[in-house]
This record gives structure tokens, C-alpha cells and sequence, in this order.
């Protein structure tokens, strides 16, 4: 019968007597460390399966993602799901929107790689996905720019791969960021104005801070202020019918392609022009209780040439011109006789503003003070009124170029694009249209004065007509009257008429000294002739 006494275990009694207390104690140290280690070991394996199925999991989440397998391999575990919420809010923002994308939802990811993939499509899924294979690349290598959309606070919920052609920045790393994260602090507020939400206290004042120095517009995306998530312009309030749906704007955005140091205004930025349509949510009905709910923004992104141009290819309707920061011109191309009857010195040292047609200064006046502000612009079209009468369509690119000897002399680059004809011709749409007026008429007092006293010298003549007349009738019917009575009455009516004649003509004479003194600078002598 065996005992349970450890010292009757041979296994257990030291080779040279009875253990001792210490022994033991060594002894129960070494089991303790084997077992710490081996539970140590079970939850490393245990760790290395979990890690190993959650990447198994990413692995496959990121495979779902609507991105080639060569980038969803290298993404991180914040990427993917950074992009996977970004694309579940895509997928609501188009099909919840107004209009609804529908046929965006029928596709399926154009990663063939999926497991358990449609295996019947519709037919507009077909068509599209061969329609994306031939022509949708090449639609946004056609758009000369970028395409992205914005979410009600600003994030990007998609970004075409195009933005690396323009700005250096990668697809990847902009989708779910905030687009305050790439735009010069001293933009925010007009692309919060366009989003319809207002940025924080803090955001304001670090815009403030920022817009103060140049030198800080070379300032990390990390270090720029983010607008908070307040209540916006737009949401929860009821849209009247004249609201604008459609936006425009030029703003500064992160660019790695540009040199730094090379232009004041946009080191480190480029001014990028922003055209696109705000999205409201799908709704049956609209009234006070369901008001109309801004989704975010569609946009398309022009990135404006580079200041650093020094050669512009000049093709058919342009023409450059040169001005002052106050728009006032100092150099014309002679091109411009080619599409308007005004020449080179007819628009040299006179202001833009003179050219425009009313309905036009305001916008143009938008247009000046954005190019002050951030050195590029593209003008809206206007209309440039023509010397004889009616005006043409032209828009402008507007870069601000500075002395390569001294940068504080500043002179603005016009090029011109002439987009009509001339309208309205010969028809005057300014005052300054109206052909010159006739000068003022002569002195006619002289001639006045001559034509009274010739009329009063024919009425005397005529009178002295009318008098022979009845004398010789008078000697006709008194025949009997003697030769010397009839010589005596002609010589008296001679008289009178001396007599009358010289009457009439001393006003005459008092008239032409009278003029002849005004002229000469005296006053005139009113005393007696």
C-alpha cells in the first residue's frame, strides 16, 4: 500500500539524504516560473489569433473598399476605417439626396477580388461599370481640375485621384478629413459662409492670428483651427425660393507643388477655384414641421495657373494687358484692335471700371477684392463697352506679379478672353459712347445790328418809292400846276427823307461802339450819341 507522505517518494527524496527547507522552497520557486510561463505563452497565442483574425477582418473590410487592391494592401487600420465610414456616408449621401444617384447604388465595388460577389447585375450596373472603364477616367482628366464632395460639416466624403495632379496630395489621406485641414486659415470663414455653418470663437480668433502675418501662411494642416459642429445657416430653418443653390469661390488649398518663398500671397498654397451645387436631402413634402436639410456640397475644383509662369501660349480671342493694383491700365496689347474698335492708347492710363457696363461693377468689384486678397482670380463675364456703341462678353484671368528687384512694386497681369462678338452696335450703353457734342454758336450780335439797319434802309427806300409813285401821278391829274411849284415840293420831300435817314442810321452807329467797347473790355457809354 502506498503512501502519500512525501518522504516516502523516491522521485521527491534527494539523492543524498532528506531534503531540506531551503531545497524546497528553490523547488517550489521553479514550478511557480514554469507555470507563469507557460500561462504567459497561452495568451500570447492567444493575443497572436485575435490580432490575427481582427487583420484578417480588416484585410477583408478594406478589400470592400471601392479602391485598387495595390493601395487597400498598404493601408493602415485608422485608413480603413476612416475610408469604410466615408464610404457608408457616401452611399447615404447619394442615394438620400435630391436627386437620388440610384444607379451609383446598383454597382458593385470594382474590387474583382471580393469573396461572394453579385453574380447577376442589371443592366444599368453593366453599363455603367463599361462606362466607367472607357470614359470615366477620362472625363476627370478632362475636367482640367478635381471633383470631391463635402459633408454638412466639411469633410470629405469623396475626392477624386485627380487632386494629386494639382495639389500633390494623396486620395487617400483626404477622404474623411476635414477640408479646413488643407484651406489658408484666411479662407475659412467664406467656405464656411458657402457650407452654411459658423466657425467656432477659437477657430476665428486663430484665423485672426494667422491672417496678421504673412510668413504664417506656410503653417501645418494639423495647426489650423477645425470649426466646430455648430448649428449652421441652413439646417432646420425653412429655404425661401431665391435661395442659391449653386456656389462659387476661390480659396487657398495645401499645395506640395508649389515653391515656397516664390509668391507672398499663396507660399505654400494655390488659389483654387470652386464651382458646385449644394445637395438637400430627399423629401416628398416641404413645410415648416419637414424643413428642407442641407447633405453637403458637390463641387468641381480648377486649379488656376501658377504665378511663376513666364510664358502664356496665346491662342485666337485673347489678348494681355497690364495694370495697376487699382486697376488702372498701363500697357495694352495691340491685339486688341483685332476684336474692338478701340485701340492700345485709347484704353492706356484710364481705370477698368471705365470699360464696364453697369450691371457689371458690382461683380467685378467682388473680383477685385479677391484678387487683393489672395493674388489669382478668374473673373465672372461682363460685358466691355465699345467706343462707337454696344459692348462684348470678356472674362479675365487676374495674377498679381511682383518685381524680381524690389517686391513691394506690385502690377496685376490681365488675359483677356474675348467670348462674343460685338452686340448692340452703334447703339450707346454709356455716356461715354455719346459722340461729342456741337461747340457754342457764335457771336451774332454784330450781324443782328447789320441785319436791322439794312431792313430799315429798304423800309426808307420802299417809302421813297411809294412817294415818286404819287408825285407822278399827282403831275399827271394836276397838269395845270406850274414847273416851279413842282420843283419846290421834290426839294422839300429830299429833305425829310435826308432828315429821316440820318436818324435811322445814328442808333446804328451808338450800337456798333457799343459792341465794339464790350469786346474790347470797357463799359459801354450810354450818354448821348
Amino acid at each position: 500500500m502506498l503512501k502519500s507522505s512525501k518522504s516516502n517518494c523516491n522521485w521527491y527524496t534527494p539523492l543524498y539524504g532528506q531534503a531540506g527547507p531551503a531545497e524546497r522552497g528553490d523547488t517550489m520557486e521553479l514550478l511557480d516560473t514554469s507555470v507563469l510561463a507557460l500561462r504567459k505563452e497561452k495568451s500570447r497565442d492567444a493575443a497572436r489569433n485575435r490580432r490575427g483574425k481582427e487583420n484578417y477582418e480588416f484585410y477583408e473590410l478594406a478589400k470592400m473598399l471601392p479602391l485598387p487592391a495595390a493601395i487597400t494592401s498598404q493601408l493602415d487600420k485608422a485608413s480603413i476605417i476612416r475610408l469604410t465610414i466615408s464610404y457608408l456616408k457616401m452611399r447615404d449621401f447619394s442615394g438620400q439626396g435630391d436627386p437620388p444617384w440610384n444607379t451609383i447604388m446598383d454597382c458593385p465595388p470594382p474590387n474583382k477580388s471580393v469573396k461572394g460577389g453579385i453574380s447577376r447585375r442589371s443592366p444599368s450596373a453593366v453599363a455603367i461599370e463599361v462606362f466607367q472603364q472607357h470614359l470615366g477616367s477620362h472625363l476627370l482628366q478632362a475636367l482640367d481640375g478635381f471633383v470631391f464632395a463635402l459633408t454638412r460639416d466639411g469633410r470629405f466624403l469623396y475626392i477624386s485621384e485627380t487632386v494629386s495632379i494639382y495639389l500633390g496630395l494623396s486620395q487617400v489621406e483626404m477622404t474623411g478629413s476635414s477640408v479646413f485641414d488643407y484651406v489658408h486659415p484666411g479662407d475659412h470663414a467664406e467656405l464656411a459662409e458657402q457650407l452654411g455653418i459658423k466657425i467656432s470663437p477659437q477657430g476665428q480668433q486663430g484665423q485672426g492670428a494667422t491672417s496678421e502675418g504673412e510668413g504664417s501662411a506656410s503653417t501645418t494642416p494639423s495647426s489650423l483651427p477645425i470649426p466646430e459642429h455648430i448649428e449652421t445657416d441652413v439646417i432646420g430653418q425653412t429655404i425661401t425660393p431665391d435661395y442659391r443653390w449653386d456656389k462659387s469661390c476661390f480659396i487657398r488649398m495645401k499645395s506640395t507643388l508649389t515653391k515656397r518663398g516664390v509668391h507672398v500671397k499663396s507660399s505654400g498654397y494655390k488659389v483654387i477655384h470652386v464651382t458646385g451645387r449644394l445637395r438637400p436631402r430627399l423629401s416628398l413634402s416641404h413645410s415648416q414641421r419637414n424643413p428642407i436639410t442641407i447633405l453637403g456640397l458637390v463641387a468641381v475644383a480648377h486649379a488656376l495657373p501658377p504665378p511663376t509662369i513666364n510664358e502664356i501660349r496665346m491662342e485666337q480671342n485673347m489678348f494681355v494687358s497690364r495694370v495697376t493694383m487699382d486697376l488702372k491700365i498701363i500697357y495694352c496689347e495691340p491685339r486688341i484692335t483685332d476684336y474692338m474698335d478701340l485701340a492700345p492708347s485709347d484704353v492706356v492710363s484710364k481705370s477698368c471700371y471705365d470699360f464696364l457696363h453697369a450691371e457689371d461693377v458690382e461683380p467685378f468689384r467682388r473680383t477685385h477684392y479677391d484678387l487683393i486678397n489672395k493674388g489669382q482670380v478668374v473673373s465672372s463675364y461682363y460685358r466691355w463697352i465699345l467706343k462707337n456703341g454696344g459692348y462684348i462678353w470678356v472674362q479675365t484671368c487676374a495674377t498679381v506679379t511682383f518685381n524680381t528687384k524690389n517686391n513691394n512694386e506690385k502690377s496685376v497681369i490681365f488675359i483677356n478672353y474675348v467670348l462674343s462678338l460685338p452686340e448692340y452696335k452703334d447703339i450707346p450703353m454709356d455716356i461715354s459712347q455719346v459722340p461729342d457734342l456741337p461747340q457754342d454758336p457764335p457771336d451774332t450780335s454784330d450781324s443782328s445790328d447789320t441785319s436791322d439797319s439794312e431792313s430799315d434802309s429798304n423800309h426808307d427806300t420802299e417809302q421813297e418809292d411809294s412817294r415818286s409813285d404819287s408825285d407822278k401821278e399827282s403831275e399827271s391829274g394836276n397838269s395845270e400846276t406850274s414847273e416851279p411849284e413842282n420843283k419846290k415840293k421834290r426839294r422839300s420831300e429830299a429833305n425829310q427823307s435826308d432828315s429821316k435817314q440820318g436818324a435811322n442810321q445814328r442808333p446804328n452807329k451808338r450800337r456798333r461802339s457799343v459792341d465794339q467797347q464790350q469786346k474790347g473790355g470797357q463799359e459801354p457809354a450810354y450818354g448821348p450819341p
